[in-house]
């Protein structure tokens, strides 16, 4: 068991799709309230491929219930290949869903992230 009292663990993560909102959802459920999250997003909102996959017939190559999360299973699509649409809106009520629950996912800091001017002598990315 991973403990949720001590000092702060500050974690960022880049990009707000389906993978960093996963993992927000589930540092947010293990860590409680001692972890401070930042997703880090070039885009506009979050959504990742999702967000910007928008060419007519987009959608996914699997059936949609594995990509379902662990943590917010959906059993009600409205089809088995779902289009980008769909995945969008799951991703979004996802969100929703744990920001009313896990209260800083919902206020999802999205950043322009600018390489040239983080990069450090060393080679180093500071966020």
């Amino acid at each position: 068991m991973i403990p949720t009292s001590g000092p702060p663990i500050r974690v960022t993560i880049i990009g707000g799709g389906l993978s960093g909102i996963s993992q927000a959802i589930q540092l947010r459920r293990q860590l409680g309230n001692r972890v401070h999250l930042t997703i880090v997003e070039k885009e506009h909102a979050a959504g990742g491929t999702w967000l910007n996959s928008t060419w007519p017939g987009a959608g996914v190559d699997i059936p949609i219930h594995l990509y379902s999360l662990y943590s917010d299973p959906k059993d009600d699509w409205e089809t088995v290949f779902a289009d980008q649409k769909q995945v969008l809106d799951y991703l979004n009520e996802c969100i929703v869903k744990n920001g009313k629950r896990v209260a800083k996912l919902q206020s999802i800091r999205t950043h322009r992230l600018s390489l040239r001017s983080r990069l450090r002598v060393a080679g180093q990315l500071h966020v």
